[in-house]
């Protein structure tokens, strides 16, 4: 179980507490500093390792932080207060003015302007006070005012802001998520303490506390787990004129409210402050009789004057000043900032050993889908074995049940899973040791587009394409729905132009269409999905090129027809691919080009050739731009292909023969020699001559009776081949 400091719900408790006295004295006090006499502080970390207020130089303040040993390092450059810090330690809320503006901004520990908050940002409000900056350094709430003057609650996140209905109000404590904010409302001119909480949508909207009396209340902070509010509770009487006030602690789990037990007589008092799990209050008490203050504490024991505590618990240095004002503590409660008489600023360490003094993560904000480490720190070293037991709100974020922190140490690591979101959530880590709780809070980013990649940067139009579309993490439980367009669909398409990436998936791999293009084409594809992510990438469709070329016939002989074609490495463009061709000869006649027609990827084209007298090498050469591709010819002179008789049957009479070569004779023509089997019946000249260019050439022999029917054979030579014909010479 928690251990909370719960009074309205357990009277049991509340009674031992109001039955304690300040000679209890059971809590010890390990330390107390007065802080620089120029340093003014106004918060305190988480862990209690800093105080953040403001320095004085030469009379200008400047934002500052200090440390447990009194140590100042100043914020940044230019004037002004820090009025918050995050539990990094080195996030902070601070008021400036000069060179950057007056106004109020978000700074790194350099000093350098993370945000700023600005009016104008915000329509018809003139002014902005922010006063509370969150565990994790998101989020601030804070004031706006309109043209009137008139306050509103306020609240920023990265830097939207937002604005509570119309109320006049004051802002001044949040539990660590922020899902609660604290401060009053402002009513007739008298205050009335209340809670402001976000609905689903993000809108703002404030609960008023019931309190006993309820003539003036205000509500001044609240524990880091969001389970009390503290505040003042004012009586007036019948002239209005305040007669007493109670310190309040409203239980906003159980919804009452219990008044804190005074110290001494004092009849004014109120809780500023308390620590993370409700269980330790501090403050102040006021007795305008007296002319007394005092700061205050309370806890399990009862309620300590803080000064006499710490005396009791040995602590030394605090002086004959009265403390009189308790206005910050750390999370556990022990590290204490306020004021004494004088208006000196101090730092006290209220001892309780084997507690927690604080759990962080090394990554307080960070996707979901991730594996995570946080850090128990315990107060002191500790001599035996300590067993923290570990719980999380929310079963996004998986913790290990327990850490061990050996003796002898004082911290321990421990593991966290955090599974995806859809949308950004806070989620409270609570450590129990020792009956006391600690909490701190991991904030958990939805997965969003952090690229979307093509896996090739250009590529000829035609090509399919994958791509990817890449998170910062794994989607959460609804996936991450990415939208996307193309600058040029008629190049460069996607088959879909929504997507969903899956639950626990950081990336999505889909294949793209590309189109046949004429010029080469840049497209812009980009990928939008929630929160206003969008991403975009680049890529070239080019035209198709030249890929290879080849003859039908490397080798043929002269006169005879040759194809060339041509295939190039993707379709053609819209309007056609033009190939040059070269190569013309005396032997070989080609076209100046070829057009491969669009989205077409080869072509053919037939060409001529004309006879050679000898072998003749040459090259058929087609270009694209600076592509060339050549292949080599090789033209042979004809030889005989065959000899023909007409008729090929006769008495006596005159008979054609023709003599047919493979392909045209040469520039110098063809001698071709004849021979015959009877010369005497069928006598053929020596020989014949094939023009120039010419397949073929013919003679016409007279031929005669012979004595008997007989076939006469015909010889053809030709460059060492020979061929024949026949002719029946009947009787």
């Amino acid at each position: 179980m928690r251990s909370r400091l719960r009074l309205a719900s357990n009277q049991k408790a509340l009674a031992a507490l109001a039955l304690v006295t300040l000679a209890s004295g059971s809590a010890l006090a390990d330390s107390f500093r007065l802080l620089p006499e120029t340093f003014t502080p106004y918060a305190i970390s988480a862990d209690g390792f800093w105080i953040v207020g403001s320095n004085k130089v030469s009379g200008v303040d400047y934002p500052a932080k200090c440390n447990g040993d009194g140590v100042v390092t100043q914020i940044g450059t230019e004037p002004g207060i820090a009025i918050g810090v995050a539990a990094d330690d080195h996030t902070f809320l601070a008021r400036i003015g000069g060179a950057t503006g007056a106004g109020y901004f978000i700074l790194n520990p350099a000093g350098a302007v993370q945000l700023h908050f600005a009016p104008a940002a915000m329509g018809s409000f003139q002014a902005i006070r922010p006063s509370i900056i969150s565990f994790i350094g998101s989020s601030v709430a804070g004031l706006a005012f309109d043209t009137t003057g008139k306050s509103q609650f306020a609240f920023w996140d990265r830097p939207q802001a937002v604005v509570a209905p119309p109320g006049e109000a004051e802002v001044l404590g949040s539990n660590f998520t922020m899902f609660k904010v604290v401060g009053s409302l402002l009513n007739g001119g008298n205050n009335v303490a209340a809670k402001w909480t976000a609905n689903a949508d993000g809108l703002w909207s404030p609960t008023a506390f019931v309190a006993p009396h309820g003539d003036v209340t205000r509500a001044f902070g609240m524990s880091g787990d969001g389970s009390v509010a503290v505040g003042m509770d004012l009586r007036k009487n019948d002239a209005g004129t305040p007669v007493s006030s109670s310190a309040i602690v409203w239980d906003d789990v159980a919804h009452t409210f219990s008044l804190l037990p005074a110290v001494q007589s004092d009849p004014f008092e109120k809780a500023l402050a308390v620590n993370c799990d409700g269980s330790v209050f501090v403050g102040e008490s006021f007795s305008a009789a007296n002319k007394s203050l005092h700061a205050l504490l309370w806890d399990g024991e009862g309620v300590h004057d803080l000064r006499d505590l710490l005396i009791h618990g040995g602590a030394t240095g605090l002086g004959d000043s009265p403390l009189v004002t308790a206005f910050g503590a750390s999370a556990d409660g022990l590290n204490i900032i306020g004021r004494n008489a004088l208006g000196r600023g101090f730092l006290a360490r209220v001892h309780r050993p084997n507690h927690i003094r604080f759990i962080s993560s090394s990554q307080p904000v960070a996707f979901g889908n991730n594996h995570l480490v946080g850090h128990v720190n315990l107060d002191t070293v500790t001599s035996t074995d300590a067993t923290i037991n570990l719980t999380s709100d929310s079963a996004t974020l998986e913790l290990v049940p327990a850490v061990h922190v050996a003796a002898g140490s004082y911290t321990a690591p421990f593991t966290m899973t955090a599974h995806g979101v859809d949308v950004p959530t806070f989620i409270t880590v609570t450590g129990q040791y020792n009956g006391r709780s600690m909490c701190m809070v991991q904030e958990l980013l939805p997965a969003v587009l952090v690229s979307i990649k093509p896996s090739l940067e250009s590529e000829v139009g035609g090509t399919p394409v994958p791509f990817y579309v890449f998170l910062t993490g794994g989607a959460g439980p609804h996936g991450v729905h990415v939208h996307l367009t193309s600058s040029k669909p008629e190049a460069f398409a996607f088959p879909l132009a929504d997507i969903v990436i899956p639950s626990g998936a950081n990336h999505f791999l889909g294949e793209a269409h590309t189109f046949s293009v004429s010029t080469s084409t840049v497209v812009t594809l980009t990928a939008a999905s929630d929160f206003g992510i969008i991403v975009t990438a680049t890529n070239t469709v080019k035209p198709a090129l030249l890929l290879a070329a080849s003859l039908s016939s490397e080798t043929l002989v002269g006169g005879n027809p040759d194809s060339l074609h041509v295939t190039l490495n993707g379709p053609a463009g819209p309007n056609g691919k033009t190939i040059t061709l070269a190569g013309n000869t005396a032997y070989v006649t080609l076209p100046a080009s070829l057009l491969v027609p669009a989205n077409a990827t080869t072509m053919g084209i037939s060409f001529p050739t004309r006879g050679v007298d000898a072998v003749v090498h040459t090259a058929v050469t087609a270009s694209d731009g600076s592509i060339h591709i050549s292949k080599a010819l090789t033209l042979n002179p004809a030889a005989l292909d065959r000899v023909l008789t007409s008729p090929e049957t006769i008495s006596a009479g005159n008979v054609t023969v023709t003599v047919i070569l493979n392909g045209q004779a040469g520039p110098s023509g063809a001698h071709v020699s004849l021979t015959s089997s009877d010369p005497v019946h069928f006598p053929v000249p020596d020989g014949m001559n094939i023009h120039a260019y010419e397949r073929s050439g013919h003679v016409t022999v007279a031929a005669t009776t012979p004595d008997a029917s007989e076939t006469v054979t015909v010889t053809a030579t030709y460059h060492d081949g020979t061929k024949t014909g026949h002719v029946t010479l009947s009787h």
